[in-house]
């Protein structure tokens, strides 16, 4: 079960970020800072955490369901939020056809 291993994979990254994170607070602990100011230098040594994940989720390869998902969603709100161009529209498409 393919979902199963998604969750699992997730809380993977989420901890190996976390250690992450702590090592490097710990690093800069070392150097002498203190315990809130090490945590703050960790964050912004290793960056933007969503956006880390993020990219780390393109790599596994679900960007594309994710993306068509996303894509397929903004289809149908905009469907169903402007219904008389949604009917009118495969309309003039058979017309066009027909003309060629």
């Amino acid at each position: 079960m393919r979902w199963l291993r998604r969750k699992n994979d997730e809380g993977d990254l989420c901890r190996e970020i976390r250690a992450d994170l702590e090592l490097e607070a710990s690093e800069q602990q070392d150097r002498g800072l203190s315990p809130e100011e090490a945590h703050y230098a960790a964050r912004r040594a290793f960056g933007n955490v969503a956006w880390t994940k993020e990219e780390v989720r393109q790599m596994w390869g679900w960007g594309f369901a994710s993306q068509f998902r996303q894509d397929l969603r903004y289809a149908l709100r905009t469907i169903r939020s402007n219904r008389a161009f949604s009917a009118a529209a495969p309309a003039v498409g058979r017309r066009r056809r027909a003309a060629r």
